[in-house]
Formats: structure tokens, sequence, C-alpha cells
């Protein structure tokens, strides 16, 4: 069963820095958009920075493992 979860990439995340095509890849995920201010994007090159919301589809798993990169580490 696939689930959509969106979160918020904090200060200190691993995630800050890496292509959304290698988070894809990584995590087994499909980024649907990041939100950075008022704009929004599917682009696979873009780079993640502290304060993007990303959306993204994938089973439990992948999607829990994500999402707790997303934190502060």
């Amino acid at each position: 069963m696939k689930t959509t979860m969106e979160t918020r990439v904090w200060k200190g995340s691993t995630l800050i820095g890496k292509e959304v095509r290698y988070i894809n890849l990584h995590f087994d995920v499909i980024i649907n958009k990041v939100s950075r201010g008022s704009n929004a994007s599917d682009n696979l090159n873009l780079i993640i920075e502290e304060a993007d919301y990303i959306n993204f589809t994938g089973n439990s798993e992948s999607c829990l493992k994500l999402f707790k990169e997303t934190a502060e580490q």
C-alpha cells in the first residue's frame, strides 16, 4: 500500500544539499513536489535546502525512513 506524506526539512537534516533524484532512488520514494516559500517544484535536479517542504509517496517503511531523515541530526 502506498502512503503519501509531507514534511519540513529541518536544520541539520542529512537531506540538505541532496538532489531530489538521489532521494527518490536512495529512499525508494517519489517526491511529488518540493515547496520553498511560495514556489513549488517537481524538478528532479532540485537541491534540497533547509526549511523546504517535501511531499512524497512510497510504501510505509520507505516513507518513515525518509521522514526520520528530515529531522535535525
